[in-house]
Protein backbone atom coordinates (compact mmCIF):
# COMPACT_ATOMS: atom_id res chain seq x y z
CA UNK A 1 0.00 0.00 0.00
CA UNK A 2 2.72 1.79 0.75
CA UNK A 3 4.23 1.98 -2.44
CA UNK A 4 1.02 2.66 -4.14
CA UNK A 5 0.65 5.43 -2.33
CA UNK A 6 4.08 6.82 -3.18
CA UNK A 7 4.03 6.03 -7.04
CA UNK A 8 1.96 8.95 -8.45
CA UNK A 9 4.77 11.08 -7.00
CA UNK A 10 7.55 9.51 -8.68
CA UNK A 11 6.01 11.28 -11.76
CA UNK A 12 7.74 14.71 -10.26
CA UNK A 13 10.66 13.25 -12.33
CA UNK A 14 9.16 12.83 -15.51
CA UNK A 15 10.26 16.52 -16.56
CA UNK A 16 13.56 15.96 -15.48
CA UNK A 17 14.38 13.02 -17.17
CA UNK A 18 12.93 14.20 -20.35
CA UNK A 19 14.66 17.39 -19.53
CA UNK A 20 17.65 15.12 -19.54
CA UNK A 21 16.65 12.97 -22.52
CA UNK A 22 16.07 15.63 -24.83
CA UNK A 23 18.89 17.76 -24.46
CA UNK A 24 21.26 14.77 -24.57
CA UNK A 25 19.25 13.88 -28.24
CA UNK A 26 20.01 17.28 -29.83
CA UNK A 27 17.59 19.23 -32.50
CA UNK A 28 14.22 19.78 -32.00
CA UNK A 29 13.89 17.17 -28.55
CA UNK A 30 16.32 19.66 -26.65
CA UNK A 31 12.52 20.79 -25.84
CA UNK A 32 11.32 18.47 -24.59
CA UNK A 33 10.78 18.95 -21.08
CA UNK A 34 9.12 22.36 -21.90
CA UNK A 35 6.85 20.77 -24.47
CA UNK A 36 5.47 18.30 -21.90
CA UNK A 37 4.88 21.31 -19.25
CA UNK A 38 3.01 23.44 -21.01
CA UNK A 39 1.40 21.39 -23.58
CA UNK A 40 1.27 18.03 -22.94
CA UNK A 41 0.80 18.07 -19.06
CA UNK A 42 -2.50 20.36 -19.59
CA UNK A 43 -4.27 17.80 -21.25
CA UNK A 44 -2.72 15.37 -19.08
CA UNK A 45 -4.64 17.18 -16.14
CA UNK A 46 -7.95 17.33 -18.17
CA UNK A 47 -7.55 13.47 -19.12
CA UNK A 48 -7.35 12.03 -15.45
CA UNK A 49 -9.39 14.85 -13.93
CA UNK A 50 -9.93 15.62 -10.08
CA UNK A 51 -8.76 13.26 -6.94
CA UNK A 52 -11.99 12.43 -5.10
CA UNK A 53 -9.67 12.09 -1.75
CA UNK A 54 -9.45 15.33 0.46
CA UNK A 55 -6.12 13.13 1.55
CA UNK A 56 -4.38 10.19 1.11
CA UNK A 57 -4.68 6.98 2.93
CA UNK A 58 -2.75 4.39 5.02
CA UNK A 59 0.37 6.48 5.24
CA UNK A 60 3.08 3.95 7.01
CA UNK A 61 6.68 5.32 5.95
CA UNK A 62 7.67 8.92 6.07
CA UNK A 63 11.09 7.99 5.03
CA UNK A 64 10.58 6.98 1.66
CA UNK A 65 8.41 10.28 1.08
CA UNK A 66 10.82 12.25 2.15
CA UNK A 67 13.80 10.11 0.33
CA UNK A 68 11.65 11.02 -2.92
CA UNK A 69 12.30 15.08 -1.78
CA UNK A 70 16.09 14.55 -0.67
CA UNK A 71 17.22 12.76 -4.01
CA UNK A 72 16.01 15.50 -6.13
CA UNK A 73 19.03 17.89 -5.70
CA UNK A 74 21.39 15.61 -6.55
CA UNK A 75 20.01 14.48 -9.52
CA UNK A 76 19.05 18.20 -10.77
CA UNK A 77 22.75 18.82 -10.30
CA UNK A 78 23.93 15.88 -12.21
CA UNK A 79 21.19 16.47 -15.08
CA UNK A 80 22.98 20.64 -15.26
CA UNK A 81 26.49 18.74 -15.47
CA UNK A 82 25.43 16.28 -18.24
CA UNK A 83 23.93 19.38 -20.04
CA UNK A 84 26.99 21.85 -19.74
CA UNK A 85 29.85 18.97 -20.38
CA UNK A 86 28.36 16.76 -22.64
CA UNK A 87 25.90 19.16 -24.86
CA UNK A 88 26.88 22.22 -24.66
CA UNK A 89 30.67 21.63 -25.61
CA UNK A 90 29.34 20.03 -28.92
CA UNK A 91 28.72 23.37 -30.64
CA UNK A 92 24.29 23.32 -30.41
CA UNK A 93 23.03 25.73 -32.89
CA UNK A 94 21.27 28.96 -31.20
CA UNK A 95 17.33 26.54 -31.69
CA UNK A 96 19.79 23.63 -30.02
CA UNK A 97 20.62 26.19 -27.09
CA UNK A 98 17.10 27.99 -26.70
CA UNK A 99 15.86 24.68 -26.44
CA UNK A 100 17.75 23.68 -24.10
CA UNK A 101 17.12 27.00 -22.11
CA UNK A 102 13.56 26.58 -22.15
CA UNK A 103 13.40 23.21 -20.84
CA UNK A 104 16.57 23.44 -17.99
CA UNK A 105 14.31 26.56 -17.02
CA UNK A 106 11.06 24.76 -16.73
CA UNK A 107 12.54 21.76 -15.15
CA UNK A 108 14.65 24.10 -12.09
CA UNK A 109 11.46 26.84 -11.69
CA UNK A 110 8.42 23.22 -12.00
CA UNK A 111 9.83 20.74 -10.41
CA UNK A 112 12.70 22.42 -8.67
CA UNK A 113 11.60 25.46 -6.85
CA UNK A 114 8.67 22.87 -5.73
CA UNK A 115 10.92 20.60 -4.15
CA UNK A 116 12.95 23.21 -2.48
CA UNK A 117 9.34 24.97 -1.43
CA UNK A 118 8.80 21.91 -0.06
CA UNK A 119 12.43 21.40 2.08
CA UNK A 120 12.64 25.24 3.28
CA UNK A 121 9.38 24.79 5.58
CA UNK A 122 10.93 21.65 6.86
CA UNK A 123 12.41 21.98 10.89
CA UNK A 124 15.58 20.37 9.97
CA UNK A 125 18.61 22.03 8.96
CA UNK A 126 19.70 20.04 6.63
CA UNK A 127 16.63 19.78 4.73
CA UNK A 128 16.56 23.47 4.56
CA UNK A 129 19.91 23.91 3.68
CA UNK A 130 18.67 21.16 0.71
CA UNK A 131 15.69 23.86 -0.29
CA UNK A 132 18.53 26.33 -0.09
CA UNK A 133 20.59 25.05 -2.40
CA UNK A 134 18.03 24.44 -4.96
CA UNK A 135 17.00 28.05 -4.74
CA UNK A 136 20.75 29.08 -5.28
CA UNK A 137 20.86 27.17 -8.73
CA UNK A 138 17.82 29.27 -10.27
CA UNK A 139 19.85 32.58 -8.20
CA UNK A 140 16.77 33.07 -5.87
CA UNK A 141 17.81 32.32 -2.99
CA UNK A 142 16.36 35.09 -0.84
CA UNK A 143 12.70 33.68 -1.12
CA UNK A 144 13.63 31.04 1.49
CA UNK A 145 13.40 34.31 3.70
CA UNK A 146 10.32 35.97 1.78
CA UNK A 147 8.30 33.33 1.73
CA UNK A 148 8.87 31.57 4.87
CA UNK A 149 8.88 34.93 7.18
CA UNK A 150 7.05 37.25 4.93
CA UNK A 151 4.37 35.52 2.23
CA UNK A 152 2.53 33.30 4.86
CA UNK A 153 2.57 36.05 7.29
CA UNK A 154 1.02 39.02 4.88
CA UNK A 155 -0.71 36.59 2.43
CA UNK A 156 -3.59 38.24 0.87
CA UNK A 157 -2.99 41.48 2.49
CA UNK A 158 -1.27 44.77 0.28
CA UNK A 159 1.86 44.15 2.23
CA UNK A 160 2.77 40.89 0.37
CA UNK A 161 4.25 41.35 -2.99
CA UNK A 162 3.46 37.44 -3.88
CA UNK A 163 -0.54 38.41 -3.85
CA UNK A 164 -2.01 39.42 -7.00
CA UNK A 165 -4.38 42.31 -6.89
CA UNK A 166 -7.77 41.62 -8.71
CA UNK A 167 -7.41 43.18 -12.19
CA UNK A 168 -3.77 43.00 -12.23
CA UNK A 169 -1.52 42.32 -15.10
CA UNK A 170 0.42 39.40 -14.73
CA UNK A 171 3.23 41.10 -16.47
CA UNK A 172 3.16 44.20 -13.62
CA UNK A 173 3.12 41.20 -11.05
CA UNK A 174 6.32 40.22 -12.19
CA UNK A 175 7.58 43.28 -11.95
CA UNK A 176 6.51 44.23 -8.34
CA UNK A 177 6.60 40.49 -7.06
CA UNK A 178 9.94 39.93 -7.54
CA UNK A 179 11.53 43.47 -6.72
CA UNK A 180 8.82 43.48 -3.91
CA UNK A 181 9.80 40.37 -2.88
CA UNK A 182 14.14 40.47 -2.53
CA UNK A 183 13.50 43.99 -0.61
CA UNK A 184 11.08 42.45 1.90
CA UNK A 185 13.32 39.65 2.02
CA UNK A 186 15.94 42.22 2.49
CA UNK A 187 14.23 44.50 5.54
CA UNK A 188 13.27 40.87 6.95
CA UNK A 189 16.48 40.15 7.39
CA UNK A 190 17.85 43.53 8.11
CA UNK A 191 15.79 43.59 11.03
CA UNK A 192 16.93 39.96 12.25
CA UNK A 193 20.42 41.63 12.47
CA UNK A 194 19.55 44.39 14.60
CA UNK A 195 17.30 43.06 17.05
CA UNK A 196 19.93 39.78 17.09
CA UNK A 197 22.94 41.22 16.83
CA UNK A 198 24.61 38.90 14.20
CA UNK A 199 27.10 39.94 11.61
CA UNK A 200 25.42 39.23 8.37
CA UNK A 201 22.24 39.07 6.55
CA UNK A 202 21.51 36.11 5.05
CA UNK A 203 20.22 37.28 1.74
CA UNK A 204 23.76 39.18 1.56
CA UNK A 205 25.01 36.10 2.01
CA UNK A 206 22.57 34.03 -0.79
CA UNK A 207 23.80 37.10 -3.21
CA UNK A 208 27.24 36.59 -2.44
CA UNK A 209 26.88 32.70 -3.01
CA UNK A 210 25.04 33.17 -6.31
CA UNK A 211 27.84 35.54 -7.85
CA UNK A 212 30.10 32.79 -6.82
CA UNK A 213 28.40 29.81 -8.52
CA UNK A 214 27.48 31.99 -11.80
CA UNK A 215 31.52 32.46 -11.99
CA UNK A 216 32.01 28.20 -10.92
CA UNK A 217 29.88 28.06 -14.65
CA UNK A 218 31.55 30.40 -16.42
CA UNK A 219 35.13 29.36 -15.65
CA UNK A 220 34.82 25.72 -15.34
CA UNK A 221 31.69 25.50 -18.06
CA UNK A 222 32.56 28.39 -20.33
CA UNK A 223 30.80 31.19 -21.91
CA UNK A 224 27.34 29.25 -23.25
CA UNK A 225 26.42 27.74 -20.49
CA UNK A 226 26.87 30.85 -18.35
CA UNK A 227 24.43 32.13 -20.59
CA UNK A 228 22.44 29.12 -20.36
CA UNK A 229 22.68 28.83 -16.52
CA UNK A 230 21.60 32.65 -16.21
CA UNK A 231 18.61 32.23 -18.73
CA UNK A 232 17.18 29.60 -17.65
CA UNK A 233 17.72 31.11 -13.84
CA UNK A 234 15.06 34.05 -15.29
CA UNK A 235 12.91 31.21 -16.71
CA UNK A 236 12.77 29.48 -13.64
CA UNK A 237 12.15 33.14 -11.48
CA UNK A 238 9.23 33.78 -14.17
CA UNK A 239 7.26 29.95 -13.74
CA UNK A 240 7.49 30.21 -9.65
CA UNK A 241 6.00 34.08 -9.98
CA UNK A 242 3.66 32.90 -12.19
CA UNK A 243 2.63 29.96 -9.74
CA UNK A 244 2.50 32.63 -6.99
CA UNK A 245 0.53 34.91 -9.22
CA UNK A 246 -2.79 31.99 -9.66
CA UNK A 247 -2.59 30.81 -6.14
CA UNK A 248 -3.95 33.97 -4.33
CA UNK A 249 -5.17 36.07 -7.43
CA UNK A 250 -7.71 37.93 -6.14
CA UNK A 251 -7.92 36.66 -2.87
CA UNK A 252 -7.43 39.21 0.07
CA UNK A 253 -8.25 39.07 3.74
CA UNK A 254 -10.28 41.77 5.20
CA UNK A 255 -9.22 44.29 7.30
CA UNK A 256 -10.52 44.44 10.82
CA UNK A 257 -8.81 47.04 12.40
CA UNK A 258 -5.89 49.37 11.19
CA UNK A 259 -2.83 47.04 10.49
CA UNK A 260 -4.88 43.73 11.34
CA UNK A 261 -6.48 41.54 9.18
CA UNK A 262 -8.69 38.32 9.58
CA UNK A 263 -7.22 35.11 10.35
CA UNK A 264 -6.23 32.96 6.82
CA UNK A 265 -8.61 31.13 5.68
CA UNK A 266 -9.70 28.42 3.03
CA UNK A 267 -10.69 31.44 0.93
CA UNK A 268 -7.48 32.67 0.90
CA UNK A 269 -5.87 30.22 -1.83
CA UNK A 270 -6.65 29.00 -4.92
CA UNK A 271 -6.65 25.03 -5.10
CA UNK A 272 -6.33 22.70 -7.54
CA UNK A 273 -7.60 19.08 -6.65
CA UNK A 274 -6.56 17.52 -10.68
CA UNK A 275 -4.56 14.74 -9.88
CA UNK A 276 -1.51 15.35 -12.31
CA UNK A 277 -1.04 18.83 -10.56
CA UNK A 278 -0.65 17.48 -7.43
CA UNK A 279 1.64 14.55 -8.30
CA UNK A 280 3.94 15.88 -10.71
CA UNK A 281 4.10 19.03 -7.80
CA UNK A 282 3.97 17.43 -4.78
CA UNK A 283 0.67 18.44 -3.86
CA UNK A 284 1.03 22.20 -4.16
CA UNK A 285 -2.39 22.16 -5.47
CA UNK A 286 -3.36 21.72 -1.79
CA UNK A 287 -2.45 25.04 -1.34
CA UNK A 288 -5.12 26.16 1.85
CA UNK A 289 -4.00 23.54 3.84
CA UNK A 290 -0.25 24.87 3.45
CA UNK A 291 -1.28 28.13 4.68
CA UNK A 292 -2.91 26.95 7.61
CA UNK A 293 -0.04 24.19 8.56
CA UNK A 294 3.46 25.35 6.42
CA UNK A 295 5.32 22.43 8.41
CA UNK A 296 3.14 19.69 7.22
CA UNK A 297 4.62 17.47 4.76
CA UNK A 298 3.80 17.20 0.95
CA UNK A 299 1.91 13.60 1.83
CA UNK A 300 0.18 14.83 4.46
CA UNK A 301 -1.74 17.79 2.81
CA UNK A 302 -5.78 17.59 2.83
CA UNK A 303 -7.97 19.34 0.68
CA UNK A 304 -9.94 21.65 2.51
CA UNK A 305 -13.55 22.30 2.45
CA UNK A 306 -15.29 25.16 1.61
CA UNK A 307 -11.60 26.03 -0.61
CA UNK A 308 -11.68 28.25 -3.81
CA UNK A 309 -10.75 26.18 -5.98
CA UNK A 310 -9.71 25.85 -9.66
CA UNK A 311 -11.08 24.32 -12.62
CA UNK A 312 -8.16 23.50 -14.53
CA UNK A 313 -4.65 22.33 -13.15
CA UNK A 314 -1.43 24.45 -12.67
CA UNK A 315 -0.20 23.99 -15.62
CA UNK A 316 -3.39 24.86 -18.14
CA UNK A 317 -3.96 28.10 -15.47
CA UNK A 318 -0.20 29.00 -15.80
CA UNK A 319 -0.49 29.53 -19.99
CA UNK A 320 -3.98 30.82 -19.32
CA UNK A 321 -2.62 33.35 -16.86
CA UNK A 322 -0.11 34.49 -20.03
CA UNK A 323 -3.08 35.69 -22.28
CA UNK A 324 -4.72 37.28 -19.32
CA UNK A 325 -7.07 34.65 -18.25
CA UNK A 326 -7.27 34.73 -14.45
CA UNK A 327 -9.30 33.01 -11.87
CA UNK A 328 -11.91 34.95 -10.53
CA UNK A 329 -14.87 34.12 -8.10
CA UNK A 330 -18.08 33.02 -9.83
CA UNK A 331 -20.82 34.15 -8.31
CA UNK A 332 -23.11 30.79 -8.87
CA UNK A 333 -20.66 28.89 -7.62
CA UNK A 334 -17.94 30.31 -5.29
CA UNK A 335 -15.62 27.68 -5.42
CA UNK A 336 -14.74 27.67 -8.71
CA UNK A 337 -12.95 29.33 -11.51
CA UNK A 338 -15.27 30.97 -13.97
Amino acid sequence: MVMGNILPYLLAYVIPILTWWGISSSGGWTYSGFIFAFFIHPLFDVLFGKDTKSKEENLTSKLIYDLLIWAYLPFQMLIIHHVFIHSLDEGLSLFEVTGTILSLGTMTGATGITVAHELIHRKKPIERGLGISLLLMVNYAHFRIEHVFGHHKHVGTLRDPATARRGENLYRFWVRSIVGGWMSAWMTEKKRVEKKGFIFNRVFLYLLAQILISLFVYFFYGKISSIVFILQSFLAIITLETINFIEHYGLERKEISPGQYEPVTAHHSWDSTQRMTNWFLFNLGKHAHHHFAPNVSYEELETKNHHKELKYGYSTHLVLAFFGIYPTSDERNDNNFS
